[in-house]
This record gives C-alpha cells, structure tokens and sequence, in this order.
C-alpha cells in the first residue's frame, strides 16, 4: 500500500502536478510506504518514537495518513481562496483562465489523493483494532521520562456537553419552574460565581448557572431550578463527570438525580453551602437500578433569595449571593473505575516533581475549538501549559522524532497560553483555575500582537526549537492537549 504525504509549494506556469513525497523539517524528502521506513531514492527518514510491540507499525501509519488527509485538505482550501485573483511573481504573465485552469487540475488532483488517503485510514484502522485484540499485543515505548500509554481496549460512548454550543447538547428547562439555569461567561458578581468557564477560561467560554436575583420571590422560600439531559440508553453501569462551581455566602444546594419515567427520586450526587471559588470536579457512579432502562440526568440548582418592599422604594434583595454553576459534563456508559487516567496515544512525562500525559493532534483547528476538543478526551484534559525548559524539551523532543509532527507543525502548535483578559498579561487557562504564565520562552520581538489581535501562544518557531509567539486566536494550528496527573506521595511511590 503506498499513500502520498504531500504539501504544494508556490505553482510554476509549466509545472506537471507529481505528488510523491512528504515533509521533514519543512523539506520534502521522502514517499512513504505503510508499514516500513519510508525512502525517497537514498534518503531515508528519521525514527518514529521506538516501540516493540506488533501494532506500533500500523499505529504510526494510521498517523501519518492523518496527517497528510489534514495538510491535503488545507491546501485544497488555499487553492480555493486562490481561484480568480491575478497572480504576482512567481507566476509572471500567466493569465486569469490559465492559473484557474491550472488550479482546478491540481485541486481535482488532491482531492482523488484525499480521498484514496481516507480510504486507507479505514483500512488501516480496522487492522489497528484488529491487531490490539491479540493477546500480549501492547504498544509501549519507554525512555528514563517518557511513556507511549498503553491504553486498555475499553469499549464506552461518552456524551459531552460544554455549553459553548448549549442546542447542541439538547439539554431542556423544566417548564414548571419559576428558578432557571441561565448561559453565562465570564463572572457575573465580584462575590459569586466563577470568575470564567472550565472549558476554555476566558471572558470568551461559557457555562451554565444560576441566579438568585432573578428568581427571588417575594417572600421568603426555597426555588430550584432543573435542566434535564437527553434520555440515555439502558447500560450495566454509567460514570458522571462534571465540574461545578459553588462560590458565595448564600450557596444553597447542587443536587443531581438519575430521573426514570417521570419521578426524581432522591438524588444521586449532592453538595450544599460555599465550597470553593476554584471548578470542583463532581463524580457519579450510577448503577443498574436506574440504568438497566432508558433515564435522564437532572441538574437541580436551589436558592432561598427573596425581595421585600419598603413603602414605595424598589425592592430590597436578600441572600442573592448564591451563584451554583456547571460545565463540562461527560457520561460514560461505563464504571468511573473503568477509564483510563490518559487518552489513548498519549505520552507520559515523569520526573522532576510532575505527572502528566500529552496528546499531539495534526488536524488544524481554531483555539477555542482546541479547547473543546482537548475536553472531549479526558475530564482533567486542557490544552497544554508548558511551565517548564524541561517541559519544553520534553515535547519539542516527541514532535521532531515523528515525522508527521513535525509536517504537521511546520507553523507551530497551539497552548493554552492567552492575555485575552489582559493585554500584554499571558495567563494558561482551560483548567480548575487560570494562572499567570511563569516560565517563558518568546522568540526575539514576540509578543508583537500584530494588528490589536495576537492573543493566542502558539509554538510557532520550528526552526528555533518552537520558541513562541503570540497569533490571532481565531486562526488555525494543530494543538497539544494535557492532562496532569495526581504526584504520587513518597509513601505510596516506595508501596509500588
């Protein structure tokens, strides 16, 4: 089998469209042949991270196809947005209908190439599931700090909502209540509330809450507000994950119910009062008893806000500063026990005090989409926060040992890193709490924020080890997600 890994450069009147060959370091250099090193005449390529089991091999071409389907389809675009406009230099004195002419036979060209590429995508992930079924078969790869996870073969669906889209998740009111749950962003009060969404961290990213003020009575007395899930199917077991939020003096009740025909029942998760102005990350097993037939989650949010005339002034408010907010809500059709701590493919870093696994992901995506799609793998995931030279190293290392990284990154990868809060005041956000950005590593005269509108950290610079810079966050980059985990105590570490 023999897929294309290609990327354009600038078309020459004349040119005859060849693909044949991929990147390393910005270069083209090599066809690859699935399965084996890939060669081009004399010149071969540089190792992929090692591995020693039977599936290495197809992993890493399931990767490297993905990676040319994300560089085809880019360049696909470029050639669109090129149609019908006259060219400068290189191009000379070719006309109008010749470049078009041009272009449309080198755009017919990638797309056949697209899709042939995903045509083997399929194959080759079919013999990659094959291939992980066989007893003893483990892909690993291990060096003094890193790790390419062996991943168990888990089988589960996960339902994820981070209400930066709140239809798409299909989630409802109860239409009975006066209390509500309200989309926000940012922080509403100065005394209660977050202070941003989980999922992204900025004024930008949402979630819902909600809001003692408005639905205060005029007498005093608990209101709740519900917002229901979509019916989930029946499952041995289902695993809830969600991070809230519960912060100020007149925090009441977050209670969560596995709803089954038309009764609550007693909840299945509660907290009460102020717990923390930090996200909180809640957890649910939930049992046969509910699930062994279709049920729906219910988000139950309680206040005891009220309001009181005084002759004919406006009403006074009390014990409004009760704010509960949720977000990033994942349910899996499988025991909490049963996930894994990193997604599969990730790379785990150990030593020097920190625990955390990393996935490289080649397709381009705007900086909030990261965000939401570093969430979607794992409920501690974000997008990564290099807080370290050693951490730098440790991923500038992983991206130039594979080759389709490094194609992939040849404009650099996404951070979680921004100052779209604050200008010029870089912050990593996407987790519990946002931080300001310690450890730096700026490329000479960056940040620049060129045009009012750089607010993004990108690992811009290949050619300088991926020093940054800053980039509008509305463009597109392949991103690195990471997911920290818990240190081990000395104790436990010496009981392993």
């Amino acid at each position: 089998m023999l897929v294309l890994l290609l990327l354009l450069s600038p078309l020459q009147y004349g040119d005859t469209f060849d693909p044949g060959c991929s990147f390393m370091n910005g270069q083209c250099q090599y066809s690859v042949k699935l399965g084996h090193e890939g060669q081009c005449d004399t010149q071969t390529t540089t190792a992929t991270t090692a591995s020693t089991s039977c599936c290495a091999a197809v992993q890493n071409d399931v990767t490297l196809v993905k990676a040319s389907m994300a560089f085809m389809t880019k360049r696909i675009e470029e050639l669109e947005n090129t149609k019908g406009v006259r060219p400068t230099s290189p191009y000379g004195d070719l006309s109008v209908e010749q470049l078009q002419k041009l272009l449309l036979e080198k755009d017919d060209a990638l797309r056949n190439i697209t899709k042939q590429a995903s045509d083997e995508i399929s194959l080759l992930q079919s013999e990659l599931d094959t291939c992980r079924k066989r007893p003893g078969c483990v892909r690993s790869t291990t060096t003094s700090t890193t790790t390419t996870t062996a991943i168990p073969v888990v089988n589960y669906n996960l339902t994820f909502c981070d209400f930066e889209s709140f239809s798409s998740c299909g989630y409802t009111q109860a239409s009975n209540n006066t209390a509500k749950w309200y989309r926000g962003g940012g922080r509403p009060s100065s005394v209660t509330g977050p202070w941003n969404d989980h999922t992204i961290g900025t004024p930008n990213g949402h979630y819902m809450y909600i809001d003692p003020h408005r639905s205060a009575l005029w007498y005093k007395r608990e209101t709740a507000a519900l917002i229901e899930t979509p019916l989930f199917n029946p499952s041995p077991d289902y695993c809830v994950q969600f991070w809230y939020n519960m912060a100020g003096r007149d925090i009441q009740d977050l209670n969560v119910y596995a709803k089954v025909g038309n009764g609550l029942g007693y909840p299945v998760w509660t907290r009460s009062g102020q717990v923390s102005a930090k996200w909180q990350l809640g957890e649910i097993d939930i049992g046969s008893e509910y699930t062994s037939m279709p049920f729906q989650l219910v988000f139950e949010g309680t206040s005891r806000s009220y309001y009181e005339h005084v002759f004919a002034s406006d009403p006074i408010y009390h014990d409004t500063y009760g704010k509960i907010a949720i977000d990033d809500i994942y349910v899996y059709n499988t025991t909490c026990q049963n996930l894994p701590d990193c997604p599969p493919g990730a790379y785990r870093r150990t030593g020097n005090g920190s625990r955390s696994c990393y996935t490289f992901h080649t397709t381009s995506a705007r900086w909030s989409r990261c965000h939401e799609a570093c969430k979607e793998e794992n409920s501690a995931s974000h997008l990564v926060a290099i807080d370290s030279e050693e951490e730098q190293k440790f991923l500038i290392n992983i991206i130039k040992n594979d080759p389709a990284l490094t194609a992939a990154g040849s404009s650099g990868f996404f951070t979680s890193g921004n100052d779209e809060e604050t200008e010029n005041n870089f912050r990593w956000t996407g987790m519990d709490t946002p931080y300001s950005i310690s450890y730096t590593n700026w490329y000479p005269g960056q940040p620049n924020n060129v045009g009012s509108n750089q607010h993004c950290l990108l690992m811009e610079y290949p050619n300088a080890d991926y020093e940054w810079g800053d980039i509008e966050c509305s463009s597109a980059f392949p991103y690195i997600c990471e997911v920290d985990l818990p240190v081990a105590s000395p104790a436990t570490t010496a009981s392993t």
